[in-house]
């Protein structure tokens, strides 16, 4: 990577809760990766990810949530946990759906996936 403008890529709140951070495409690129994520934890994790990848001189990386993950803590939920973790974040943090769809989602959960 050459030497230049240094990329801090801050995440900011948007006005749904999420977090918000850009940064560019690869090193010295006026093209931008936007990334937004549902914690500021999480944004701040990824943007760690995203600029040590760019620091490295390879573009910026597609988002990976499993990147996120604490290599300590894999294994430690149980499915169940896990899946309603991604269920809260996806339909209540992230609004992706309608809540009518949440309400689905977690039923079809409870009785065709997770054991009685």
């Amino acid at each position: 990577m050459s030497a230049g403008r240094r990329v801090s890529a801050t995440p900011t709140r948007t006005p749904s809760g999420s977090w918000q951070f850009s940064v560019p495409a690869v090193h010295g690129s006026t093209r931008r990766r936007k990334y937004t994520l549902a914690t500021r934890a999480h944004a701040l994790r990824w943007r760690t990810i995203v600029l040590e990848t760019l620091a490295a001189g390879d573009p910026a990386p597609d988002f990976d949530p499993a990147r996120l993950v604490d290599v300590a803590a894999r294994g430690s939920d149980d499915f169940a946990t896990v899946a309603a973790h991604y269920l809260h974040e996806m339909y209540v943090l992230l609004k992706r759906a309608e809540p009518a769809r949440h309400q689905r989602q977690e039923g079809m959960l409870a009785n065709h996936v997770l054991p009685a």
